[in-house]
């Protein structure tokens, strides 16, 4: 999917578009935002195909989204808030009931870790309505490992990753 006209998007009242879009297998709410003196609507056509790369390159590099989230500890940090869920008694394996009712079974292994990942909103900041944009991902987990708190990535104009942390 890709966005084609203006009218793919809605004014906001709390970014200067918004839309949904189709991301990691789920849906994602998506938040534009230009700087309040440019013409909006020319921005937002000028950038649509900008647009367009950024999240086809987020879609195509999940991978290099989980490395970092590994590199900064993010599964030890799921295991510290999985762990303070009941623990089970019904299973072989050390087990914790989430606050969502899933079952979280431990350690939690990376490939779990990596599953149970999705984007729940991207925000696009522009400076300048004909410059590339800054990215904030919010990513959630499923099951809840951090009890409806997120985790947030930045992606620089240059495609440079930075774990924010884990917010909420």
């Amino acid at each position: 999917m890709s966005f084609k006209t203006l009218e793919d998007f809605i004014a906001s009242e709390y970014s200067s578009f918004e839309t949904y879009f189709n991301i990691w297998k789920n849906e994602t709410k998506i938040y534009i935002n230009f700087p309040n003196k440019e013409d909006k609507n020319l921005c937002l056509n000028n950038n649509l195909k900008s647009i367009n790369e950024d999240l086809n390159w987020l879609e195509k590099n999940k991978d290099k989204i989980e490395e970092l989230l590994i590199e900064n500890n993010s599964i030890e940090l799921a295991e510290n808030w999985a762990s303070t869920a009941p623990l089970l008694d019904c299973a072989e394996e050390e087990c914790y009931l989430m606050e969502d009712g899933q079952k979280v079974f431990f350690p939690i292994t990376t490939d779990d870790f990596c599953n149970s990942l999705y984007i729940e909103s991207i925000s696009m900041e522009f400076d300048k309505c004909n410059e590339a944009p800054l990215l904030e991902v919010t990513l959630l987990c499923n099951p809840d490992y951090f009890g409806e708190h997120c985790l947030v990535v930045a992606i620089e104009k240059n495609k440079s990753l930075e774990f924010i942390g884990l917010t909420g």
